[in-house]
């Protein structure tokens, strides 16, 4: 009996359109990534950042308001709201100044780094007249009160 060789089937090149196919996927993919990026870049974002007496920030703070900013400075299209808060215990008046230095404190990092004074869209304090939710007069809530808030807007 002769000897039969094995013999495998010849391979079919795949056709041009899986290629295609592959390649759009990929592009379709990478696409919505970098422009789901691009949006999450864009969200309004607000975030307080803590005093600890006066117009001196608590430990990090400073360093977290930088990179914040940081991250605004990098995309014209987003204005600034900056708001300086105090607590509600004290004088009103003393407290709205203090809010309003708080506010400037923020404002002045801002332009340090390079946004625009056009870009921030108000800098100003509202002393104790804004208070977190679920506050109460002990004085742990009024050290959280201390704060500046500063929310990214789209501009037009």
């Amino acid at each position: 009996m002769p000897e039969t060789a094995l013999t495998q089937p010849k391979s079919q090149p795949l056709p041009r359109r899986f290629f295609l196919g592959a390649v759009l996927a990929g592009a379709t993919i990478a696409g919505g990534t970098v422009l789901g990026f691009i949006g999450v870049g864009q969200q309004p974002r607000t975030e307080s950042f803590r005093f600890s007496r006066g117009t001196a920030f608590a430990p990090g703070e400073e360093q977290r308001l930088r990179g914040f900013l940081n991250e605004a400075a990098a995309n014209p299209r987003l204005g600034l709201r900056i708001t300086g808060h105090t607590g509600t215990s004290g004088d009103p008046d003393a407290n709205l100044a203090l809010s309003t230095e708080r506010a400037e404190a923020a404002r002045s990092m801002a332009a340090t780094l390079g946004i625009p004074e056009d870009r921030v869209l108000f800098a100003g304090g509202v002393g104790g007249a804004n208070p977190p939710p679920g506050s109460d007069d002990t004085r742990e809530a009024q050290r959280a009160m201390a704060r500046v808030t500063v929310q990214t807007v789209r501009l037009p």
